[in-house]
């Protein structure tokens, strides 16, 4: 590693060159997160060899500014002022879309006389967005971090990446959290080699991605509010996107929905992070299959497998999250004074503490990060261009429309097929099918943006879904079986009754389910399909 001669000046492109100027980026970054001496094995690490990394290290002090009410945290904007050499900047962040990826934001920045922020100076049109986000209410000071920053830069030979490891404090009503980031920039080149250059320093010095922002961390911080769980979204597509940029925009929700729940599913106050984390993994897995029935690339099936051992780490937790919740929710309101069912949940609430420690390993071990770098890199390469001759390329060209409409088609054959005695399928093939259902939904969430309007896709998944919940009984008590069968050395004869209780409850559901359907069935037998 080359260290660099001191250098006691601005660097250029940190700050505007006048007051009032405006700069418009578009920054590509990756968070690494890192113990004080995970910080220090970074500065010695074989991978930044050729690293130039400047001597001195600079104080950096920055404010947050929101609303009362959290606006602009809850659309993912960041509004700071950051004094810099004596200078104040201020500086909004967008958060990340279509077009910049799972590690890209838009940023628009500006010189400010002094440190009391003006949006104004961002020019009407930006101004207007964070008013329209705000509702006319003020804007105040929400939180300030303090930390020493170091800088450096690398020519990976396919890209110039610019590092700032940082360590210092966030700071939010009274509260405090210690910074210690290693922050990777894209200055020129390829995005999968920043991508591949932050798997090779998460796996070599144990460091792991950072799944919030400052600005996230700073709000969570001040309002003492657990993480949330975080739904996916799939993002306005435009008219004409082909099947090569709709994989890679598949990709993006998928990870992004997924990290997005890393912070919830280590803080285990909301069972909703676990689950959304699950589902982006199911829905990944799902989607990935189905472009390798057209693109034999062999990294779809090894990402699919990760993906798959990675949901089923986190399943013992949500397992003991849905059989909890119908517990309370449902038996134990008709015997509420059976003091068997005590028993009962104490055992499963300490089962479910136990298997939340094992799916926070999973977003907390390193090789997780890993797995995200490497799978946004093999998008942003487009990897599975490896994979066709030259013949077969034009796939890839192909309106994802078209693509689309061949893909639902024949899925929505294979489950009317095997569905078709519905009533003599064994317990096996119902849950087959099931799962065949839950591809459709997520298939149908992803491509329906294609198609227009939105009230024929819903018609169709609901009808979807009133099936898949009706197989789901089955699923559901066949699961409980199970953990009862664990919960019986742990509560042993004092939870017999509850338990017991409990499994009438289960076969109750299963009874009522099956009554259903059939009904629901022809529903979707019956179901107008969004894509012809």
């Amino acid at each position: 590693m080359e260290q660099a001669p001191p250098n006691t000046s601005a660097p250029s492109g940190n700050v505007p060159a006048n007051d009032g100027e405006v700069t418009v980026n578009r920054e590509g970054e990756v968070k690494l997160l890192a113990g004080p001496e995970g910080l220090q094995q970074v500065l010695k690490s074989p991978v930044l060899e050729k690293a130039v990394i400047q001597p001195r290290s600079r104080a950096l002090v920055t404010t947050y500014y929101d609303t009362a009410s959290g606006a602009l945290q809850k659309a993912g904007i960041a509004l700071r002022v950051r004094r810099n050499y004596g200078r104040f900047v201020m500086t909004v962040k967008f958060p990340p879309n279509l077009a910049t990826g799972l590690f890209g934001r838009d940023e628009i920045e500006v010189r400010l006389p002094g440190e009391a922020p003006d949006i104004d100076l961002f020019g009407e049109e930006i101004a207007g967005r964070i008013r329209a986000v705000t509702g006319g209410q003020p804007i105040e000071a929400a939180f300030t971090t303090n930390f020493r920053r170091r800088t450096g830069s690398i020519d990976t030979g396919r890209a110039t990446i610019e590092m700032a490891i940082d360590a210092g404090t966030l700071d939010a009503s009274g509260r405090q959290q210690p910074i210690q980031e290693l922050e990777l920039e894209l200055k020129t080149g390829d995005e999968a080699a920043l991508c591949d250059l932050a798997a090779d320093l998460a796996g070599a010095c144990r460091m792991r991605l950072g799944s919030l922002s400052k600005g996230e961390r700073g709000s969570l911080l001040a309002s003492g509010a657990p993480a949330s769980g975080s739904k996916g979204t799939v993002p306005p597509l435009p008219a004409g996107i082909v099947v090569d940029d709709f994989i890679s925009a598949v990709i993006d929700v998928c990870l992004k929905q997924f990290t997005a729940n890393w912070a919830a599913v280590e803080d285990g106050e909301n069972p909703e992070g676990v689950h959304q984390a699950r589902v982006s993994l199911r829905r990944l897995r799902a989607m990935l299959g189905l472009f390798a029935k057209k693109l034999p690339a062999t990294e779809f099936q090894v990402f699919r497998a990760e993906a798959k051992q990675l949901a089923s780490t986190m399943g013992p937790a949500r397992d003991w999250d849905v059989f909890i919740d119908m517990v309370e929710s449902g038996p134990l309101k008709l015997y509420a004074r059976d003091t068997s069912f005590e028993a009962l949940l104490a055992a499963a609430k300490a089962r479910r503490d136990n298997a939340y420690i094992q799916a926070r390993r999973v977003v907390t071990d390193p090789s997780t990060s890993v797995f995200v770098l490497n799978l946004r890199a093999f998008a942003a390469r487009r990897g599975w261009r490896n994979a066709l001759s030259g013949a077969a390329l034009p796939i890839l060209t192909q309106p994802a429309r078209s693509y689309a409409s061949a893909t639902l088609a024949r899925m929505h054959k294979r489950a009317l097929k095997a569905g078709r005695h519905l009533a003599d399928l064994s317990i096996d093939e119902r849950h087959e099918l099931r799962i065949d259902l839950k591809k459709i939904r997520y298939a149908a969430e992803f491509f329906g943006p294609l198609f227009g309007g939105a009230n024929g896709r819903k018609r169709y998944t609901r009808a979807a879904g009133g099936v898949q919940d009706a197989l789901g009984a089955f699923n559901d008590e066949a699961v409980a079986h199970g953990l009862l069968e664990t919960l019986e050395g742990d509560c042993g004869p004092a939870g017999a009754r509850a338990a017991g209780i409990v499994l009438g409850w289960c076969g109750r559901g299963r009874v009522d389910a099956d009554s259903v359907l059939q009904p629901a069935w022809d529903r979707f037998a019956e179901a107008k399909k969004f894509w012809d």
